[in-house]
């Protein structure tokens, strides 16, 4: 596995990410609920990454099951340090209150304490740059969660052209 610096971390992640959007069932709810092939399949996609070298695992909560499925893997089944790989979700709250509600249940989801890296999910217009953005809105409030080490690096995701 070849292995390169994230943008200016100084964090070596593998050149090859394991995503998390597309798991079994994943799309179904209720959210927490895992179905057991669901679980297998990211037992086993889990096992295969870390096998092949891959040190960065990104998810979201849009993603549903995939945040809880990956704490469930990580922590219970395969009992992975946390510290022997990065980890990367996102979300597109609007404010403040609803980005510190949501990291609070994706790090209850992950099983973990601190993510290393979060992005604010789907910047794809100038309203929600500006929305994402505003004084005392959720990008003030990652950045806030980053201060206290909740969150080691803060970014952003686009999905599409401007409009």
């Amino acid at each position: 596995m070849q292995y390169r610096r994230f943008g200016k971390t100084e964090k070596h992640l593998s050149t090859v990410t394991l995503g998390g959007m597309r798991f079994k069932h994943g799309w179904d709810e209720p959210r927490r609920a895992i179905p057991e092939d669901t679980l297998d399949e990211c037992l086993n996609t889990v096992q295969l990454a870390f096998d092949a070298g891959i040190n960065h695992i990104e998810t979201a909560w849009g993603y549903k099951k995939s945040e809880t499925v990956y704490g469930k893997v990580l922590n219970e089944e395969l009992m992975i340090p946390r510290t022997s790989y990065h980890l990367m979700t996102k979300g597109n709250p609007l404010t403040a209150d609803a980005t510190y509600e949501m990291v609070e249940n994706q790090l209850r989801d992950l099983q973990t304490d601190y993510l290393d890296f979060y992005g604010w999910h789907g910047i794809n217009t100038p309203e929600l740059l500006e929305q994402s953005c505003k004084k005392g809105g959720p990008v003030e409030a990652l950045l806030k969660l980053k201060d206290e080490g909740i969150i080691k690096h803060v970014g952003f995701s686009t999905h599409g052209p401007w409009k």
